[in-house]
């Protein structure tokens, strides 16, 4: 596995969809700010759309006015503070309730400020204080017409024809700043269309790499381990799962590849010991003792066992071949006791894969006591010829003859036994006795050396 960091699927995505909380979140801000700008925008044409209204009412008040209707006279005040109002507003920005909700205006912008400039001097200089005149001054002299009226004074007229004339004037000055005000709107609000279509545009685009990277990271890798686990899952071991990045996804392609190759190597392992190689050694793939490997653990137990069978199969089939080789033999020489102890001791030395052994027979001559005679040897692929007598107790043979036991050393003297081959061949090492429960006692041994 290559040996990048370790980075979680889950850390990826959270991070990914962090970013793209934060994308949305920053996208409602920028969109909020925008639409309020449009609102705020949208607001200061209503008041300088309001201006106009009042401009006319300003003409209308002073007519009342002159027609000696006192009301008028603060209707007309109010309407003087209220362009005041609206004026100063639009100049310096402010709060104004909408909705019985406070919204902050922006000053006058640069690309209005001319058009600001030019209705400010005539709204104070041609028009306020012609309107002003109705308010604050006396209009009307002590001349009295036919009709009832009373004349009005010079100033008086002088401000109505004034304020008529340059009534169209402030209109069409204050309709220029609302035209400015719509085409700032207008941009704003194009404006706010781009970034409304370029946030859906990012928002999108983040979905569809989102929808990419899950694809990357999750499905596609899911997609493999379903279907190797599948090819396993009908026998074939050969697949593995090609992913080898440092995250939970690459941990369980890791541990099924490990489970494929544990598989692998049980099966190997069976089929090796189904072929009768019992010795073959069980390979770990991870690591792990048998002991924590349980599928290991059971397969080199099997083994064991299956040896341990194996073992005592063969020691039965050795004991039954013997048994039945010296059958025959005792069959085939019981007539010829000399030649029945030659056959029995050289075919014993064959047979238990030693270099040399020999026959004791318990005699007893009239009023003496017990004693062992040999009266056979072979030695090194050939018969021997030696005379031995030993009394009962007397060495490894009496002491098994009369122990009635078997007696197995294996720290031989080098010159217990005095028989070689003569071309450097190695003398007994080890040896064993054992005297059977017959009229014939024997000593005998499956090792280098033996007697009977």
């Amino acid at each position: 596995m290559k040996p990048n960091r370790f980075i979680s699927i889950r850390l990826r995505l959270v991070l990914f969809f962090a970013f793209f909380v934060l994308t949305i979140i920053s996208s409602h801000f920028l969109t909020r700010g925008a639409f309020e700008n449009l609102g705020e925008y949208q607001i200061i044409i209503n008041r300088a759309g309001q201006n106009n209204e009042i401009i006319e009412q300003i003409l209308n008040y002073a007519k009342q006015i002159t027609e000696n209707q006192r009301m008028a006279v603060a209707l007309l005040n109010s309407d003087i503070r209220r362009f005041d109002l609206n004026l100063e507003l639009l100049e310096k920005g402010g709060g104004v309730m909408v909705e019985e909700e406070k919204i902050i205006l922006p000053p006058c912008v640069p690309e209005v400020k001319p058009i600001f400039e030019e209705l400010s001097q005539l709204w104070y200089y041609q028009f306020r204080d012609e309107a002003k005149v109705f308010v604050e001054q006396e209009i009307f002299t002590d001349t009295i017409f036919e009709s009832g009226r009373k004349a009005l004074t010079e100033r008086a007229e002088s401000a109505l024809k004034k304020i008529s004339e340059n009534r169209e004037r402030l209109i069409t000055a204050n309709s220029r700043l609302i035209e400015k005000y719509l085409e700032i709107s207008k941009q704003q609000r194009d404006r706010a269309n781009l970034w409304l279509w370029g946030l859906l545009g990012v928002n999108l685009s983040l979905i569809a790499i989102g929808l990419y990277l899950v694809q990357l990271w999750v499905v596609r890798p899911l997609l493999q381990i379903s279907q190797v686990a599948q090819s396993i899952g009908e026998g074939d071991l050969s697949q593995k799962i090609t992913y080898y990045r440092r995250n939970e996804v690459g941990q369980v392609a890791e541990a099924i590849n490990e489970m494929v190759d544990k598989i692998r190597n049980a099966t190997d392992f069976i089929k090796s010991i189904e072929q009768g190689d019992l010795s073959v050694s069980y390979t770990q793939t991870n690591g792990q003792t048998p002991e924590k490997d349980a599928l290991a653990g059971a397969l080199i137990n099997m083994r064991e066992r299956m040896k341990a069978v194996a073992l005592e199969e063969e020691e039965r089939n050795w004991v039954t071949e013997g048994l039945a080789k010296f059958g025959q033999i005792l069959q085939t020489f019981n007539e010829d006791t000399e030649q029945l102890s030659y056959e029995i001791v050289s075919n014993v030395v064959d047979y238990v894969q030693a270099n040399q052994g020999g026959l004791f027979i318990a005699n007893k001559e009239a009023e003496q006591e017990t004693f062992l005679e040999l009266v056979a040897s072979y030695a090194f692929q050939r018969r021997r010829f030696s005379e031995k007598k030993l009394r009962v107790g007397e060495g490894l043979v009496g002491q098994s003859f009369k122990d009635g036991d078997t007696i197995y050393i294996t720290d031989i003297p080098d010159n217990y036994v005095d028989i070689t081959s003569g071309l450097g061949g190695s003398t007994t090492s080890q040896c064993a006795g054992s005297a059977p429960q017959t009229e014939r006692p024997c000593v005998w041994r499956d090792g280098t050396g033996f007697f009977l």
